[in-house]
């Protein structure tokens, strides 16, 4: 837990240089966060089965203090999405963003701050898009990336619509 607190602070010194700096990094915050809620999620667990901690405090807080490092995550996989599309593994970001918003939201209320519950959120998600075809993440990541490359080759040409195959005498240095 003390590490937790002083990765804590560290997370939100980043955030706020980022913020100074108004410039997002080029990846790697997903993974940062997500980490970081998780070993939250377990020293949550480890906290209650200790009973009487020293940190208390910061558990009780915690879905406070996840605000702003969710924030970075949702802003960071957002612009990912909206930039190259999404992907199978974007797809699966999407979903473990999804979760790790959950988990702080579930702390606030004292009937939903059960593992149980969230371990059952957690296991019908990846169960839903993984194994059912219309709406798995591999799925998913074909048609959004088919659809991107079709909206790519009409803007520079190099599609004909009547066919739908595809030009090769298209110059596109000269665009």
């Amino acid at each position: 837990s003390s590490a937790l607190v002083i990765y804590t602070v560290v997370l939100l010194c980043y955030i706020l240089k980022i913020i100074v700096v108004q410039e997002l990094p080029r990846g790697g915050v997903a993974y940062m966060v997500s980490i970081y809620i998780a070993l939250a999620l377990l020293g949550n667990l480890f906290n209650k089965s200790l009973g009487n901690s020293n940190f208390n405090w910061f558990y009780d807080k915690f879905a406070f203090i996840a605000i702003a490092p969710l924030a970075l995550q949702w802003i960071g996989v957002v612009y990912r999405i909206n930039e190259y599309g999404l992907t199978e593994s974007r797809v699966y970001l999407l979903i473990v963003n999804i979760l790790v918003t959950i988990f702080p939201i579930m702390l606030l209320f004292k009937k939903t701050n059960r593992y149980n519950l969230f371990t059952i959120i957690m296991m019908s998600l990846m169960v839903c898009f993984t194994c059912i075809p219309p709406i798995s993440a591999r799925n998913i990541g074909i048609k959004s990336q088919y659809e991107r490359f079709i909206n790519h080759a009409k803007e520079i040409g190099a599609l004909d619509v009547s066919t739908w195959t595809l030009k090769n005498d298209i110059d596109i240095y000269s665009r």
